[in-house]
């Protein structure tokens, strides 16, 4: 009887990475998969396809879930200053925003705590503001410390032009926020500068708050 053609590996994996939130990996190995199976000589075309659509589908709901939040931005005046609190997508913060800062200055943005954030007028008690946003260069993924680390060394020559030669206070911290893998691997590069109050919330401009 005739022996079945060998199950291709690239498929199978395809279809275990496209299961997890890693989107470009099982993208490239659906693709992969794709182009292997062609040929009868290899099984696995439909793992490949599964795979391909699931990456296909992470993708999709990394970009559309913040946007579908509270509809994915705040209120705001003609300006862009915003004109009513809200729960946005952290990555449609501006530079000039006030929130409220929830992790240390230290972290990155996670899936599960840092997709959203609470943006306020800053007339409003607030603990953070937005001084300015960097980009991050476009190399591959390598881990979010590392990207935290970049994000960090850029926004902190950046602090100068915000305080316009204002000594900062030493209770007020400087802070960098930095993508996740999988908003990474979407086209969020951006890295967040920010100021925060560990102590208290304020009100107005952080640069006078003290």
């Amino acid at each position: 009887m005739p022996t079945k053609p060998p199950l291709d590996v690239v498929s199978v994996l395809a279809l275990i990475f496209g299961i997890l939130p890693t989107v470009l990996i099982g993208f490239v190995l659906g693709v992969i998969g794709l182009v292997r199976t062609r040929q009868p000589a290899r099984r696995g075309r439909g793992l490949a396809v599964t795979g391909l659509v699931l990456s296909l589908l992470w993708a999709a709901a990394v970009v559309a879930i913040p946007v579908l939040t509270n509809n994915g931005d705040a209120q705001r005046s003609a300006s862009g200053s915003v004109t009513k609190a809200a729960t946005v997508s952290a990555w449609l913060l501006r530079v000039g925003d006030c929130f409220d800062n929830t992790l240390p200055t230290n972290q990155a943005f996670t899936s599960k705590s840092m997709n959203t954030v609470k943006v306020v007028p800053c007339s409003q008690p607030h603990n953070a503001v937005v001084y300015a946003i960097t980009t991050l260069p476009a190399t591959g993924w390598t881990s979010a410390l590392d990207k935290l680390n970049v994000a960090y060394g850029q926004c902190q020559p950046l602090a100068l032009n915000y305080f316009h030669g204002i000594v900062l206070d030493p209770n007020l911290k400087l802070g960098a926020i930095a993508p996740q893998q999988a908003q990474w691997e979407t086209g969020f590069h951006d890295g967040l500068c920010i100021v925060v109050d560990p102590d208290k919330s304020f009100v107005g401009d952080i640069r006078q708050d003290r």
